[in-house]
């Protein structure tokens, strides 16, 4: 299959003294599509088949392994209610695992430019000068250096640039799993951070169910086995090495497949006579500050001493008896006043509502706080009004989009008819419009 781009962001866990504070690992994760997924596209070749779930399955296993949290881990995929093939058997645990700790409810998983954004605004005040972030994205690329997102949204590299510049780590790892992906190398510069691209700017690239250049690198830099001269660290070029072997391994079989078995999917962004150009030639860019540091090295042993030598959880008596403060919700109301500082009200307000829940009541208490004053500014309600109207509708449409991809006409129709009561002679309305003419379509076919 084609190559897509997932994103990571992935901030390290903290590791034992040998820094001044501890290493955290983090990771944003984005699949910006769903071609491969079966529930949605049943008739796919056979190494195609959920293979955006496999290999999201297999880097979500590297990533814990090495000690990656999921507190401190986000997961996007597709368009809003759009969510991966649960049913998919291989790497099932870890899929199960994803299911459970990120499609909960608990955040918005839409793989939408304003998501990754927000979520790329708050690792920015997470990452510290220590730490380790990771960005992987999978999804369809273009040779104008643009990919795809939710709801065919198409994210530019100069937009790529502002959203992934501005972290304090100067060990970054962004990684485009996606057709095309060394034009976005070409014309992005990130001084703290190692890219890598799935394939050459002139080429279209691929994924399937047992191959993906930029997992197999993440993987490669993850193994101790591929420190080849034994200074304790494997570095982007030893992990690179890697990728270029497994390619040159995975190529024969790959290119004989594509001639004798292979069957084209309906939805492929490439044209049939541009697959023999399908390149698996991955591309490396560093940059002058990044610093190589481990993935490895952080067992559940040694994570489990760290978490024992932090100071012990502060409490506090609520009517409700003894609760435990969440640390985590200090952090992120302190996130949120920084981000109001600077002017980011929406962003903020997005953490304090989130907060307003908080089992630290004085948290909860002083977000609600917050929230008012701010709702209090009539031009600012007006926007966050305006936001939340546009999720609403946006989630409707995607909800409709699926429904139609698996036949539920009837409810995909009524949902088209909600939008044009709602918002008529909007660009909303003319999206409804065309779903409802695709339904009539596939009901006549």
């Amino acid at each position: 299959m084609f190559r897509r781009i997932v994103l990571f962001i992935v901030i390290v866990f903290p590791l034992t003294g040998a820094f001044a504070n501890d290493v955290e690992k983090y990771a944003l994760i984005v699949l910006g599509c769903a071609d491969t997924n079966t529930q949605l596209h049943p008739d796919l070749d056979p190494i195609d088949q959920n293979a955006s779930e496999v290999q999201l399955g297999r880097l979500y296993g590297i990533l814990t392994k090495c000690g990656f949290s999921d507190k401190n881990i986000r997961i996007l995929y597709a368009d809003n209610g759009v969510q991966p093939n649960w049913n998919e058997q291989s790497y099932g645990k870890e899929l199960a695992r994803i299911r459970k700790n990120h499609f909960n409810g608990q955040y918005n998983n839409e793989a939408s430019k304003a998501n990754i954004e927000s979520w790329m605004s708050y690792f920015k005040q997470k990452v510290d000068e220590n730490d380790i972030f990771i960005f992987y994205i999978m999804t369809h690329g273009h040779p104008a250096a643009v990919v795809q997102l939710a709801r065919k949204q198409m994210w530019k590299a100069e937009e790529i640039q502002t959203a992934l510049s501005g972290l304090k780590s100067k060990t970054n790892i962004f990684c485009f799993e996606t057709c095309h992906s060394g034009a976005i190398l070409n014309k992005v510069d990130f001084p703290n951070a190692v890219c890598v691209a799935a394939a050459p700017a002139e080429t279209p690239g691929w994924v399937d169910r047992n191959f993906a250049n930029c997992v197999n690198f993440i993987e490669a830099k993850a193994d101790t086995k591929n420190d080849k001269n034994s200074d304790g660290a494997v570095d982007v070029n030893e992990a690179f090495e890697v990728v270029k072997k497994k390619a040159a391994e995975y190529e024969p079989k790959w290119r004989e497949y594509l001639k004798t078995k292979y069957k084209m999917p309906k939805n492929s962004p490439v044209p049939p006579n541009m697959v023999d150009k399908t390149s698996l030639n991955a591309v490396l860019k560093s940059g002058k500050e990044y610093v190589e540091k481990n993935l490895f090295g952080v067992t559940k042993e040694v994570a489990k001493k760290i978490e024992e030598k932090k100071k012990p959880v502060e409490k506090k008596i609520s009517a409700e008896g003894e609760k435990p403060v969440e640390e985590s919700d200090k952090t992120l109301l302190e996130q949120a006043d920084a981000l109001l500082k600077e002017g980011k009200q929406l962003e903020a307000y997005r953490i304090y509502e989130r907060l307003s829940s908080s089992k630290d009541s004085n948290v909860a208490a002083e977000a609600k706080n917050k929230m008012n004053e701010l709702l209090k500014d009539e031009k600012f309600a007006a926007s966050l009004k305006e936001m939340k109207e546009k999720e609403d509708v946006e989630k409707k449409l995607a909800t409709a989009r699926n429904y139609v991809e698996n036949k539920m006409f009837d409810k995909a129709r009524q949902l088209c008819e909600e939008v044009l009561e709602k918002y008529p002679n909007t660009e909303y309305a003319e999206e409804a419009k065309k779903i409802l003419d695709e339904i009539k379509q596939k009901e006549n076919e």
